[in-house]
């Protein structure tokens, strides 16, 4: 519920209901996990825990849970299925669990505030309750995140990541990208441009129904 309320605080909320259906199961499984002795052996075990723990949070008055469809909490204890199933699999050696992270970026003279959702001894995953994108290549959208994980990673722990793997939860998938120079430059690239277009009050804004609905910028 921290996490919960500090990722509003940072990010703003509209009550969207693809919103409260994600922080549910991001902070089921945040729960679970930092409650978790470590040993993901059971995937049955471990994923009735999870769905608990997210029908717990349903019945707390500030999740806006009637807003869900039927549908929509289906998708999203599906979503915990497979977060089972993929923990169980990999039986991670546990570093932290959305671990918040604050750094400055030297090169932009910018700071960069965001969660790692699951840091691991050597990875950074992410999970997602959206749609796999649908390019065989790597998503501009991943680079950017991933890179930025990268430099919240080696902040945090003063090391890099081999790995940052987004796991779309909901459909079964996982993608991939490296912590490397190319990857962290085509972040820069980007960031660089909407940084300077910021501060001359030209931030190139183009909303979408889809991607901006939970942003309160205008």
């Amino acid at each position: 519920a921290r996490a919960t309320a500090a990722r509003v605080a940072a990010f703003g909320d509209d009550g969207n209901e693809y919103t409260v259906m994600g922080s549910l199961v991001h902070d089921a499984i945040e729960n679970v996990v930092k409650g978790h002795d470590g040993d993901f052996t059971s995937q049955n075990r471990l994923a009735r825990h999870l769905k608990r723990e997210f029908h717990g949070l349903e019945e707390e008055p500030d999740r806006d849970s009637h807003l869900m469809s039927d549908s929509l909490r289906s998708d999203g204890l599906e979503s915990l299925d497979m977060a089972a199933k993929y923990l169980v699999k990999r039986n991670p050696d546990i570093r932290g669990i959305e671990v918040p992270s604050l750094f400055e970026i030297d090169q932009l003279k910018a700071s960069s505030f965001g969660y790692m959702d699951v840091c691991t001894q050597d990875e950074i995953w992410d999970w997602k309750t959206g749609k796999t994108p649908d390019d065989d290549g790597q998503d501009d959208g991943e680079v950017i995140q991933g890179s930025l994980y990268m430099g919240a990673f080696y902040s945090e722990y003063g090391v890099l990541p081999e790995k940052i793997r987004f796991v779309y939860i909901k459909e079964g998938t996982v993608r991939t990208i490296d912590a490397n120079e190319d990857n962290w430059n085509r972040m820069l690239q980007h960031a660089r441009r909407l940084v300077n277009s910021q501060r001359n009050g030209q931030y190139p804004a183009k909303p979408s129904r889809s991607k901006c609905h939970w942003c309160s910028y205008e």
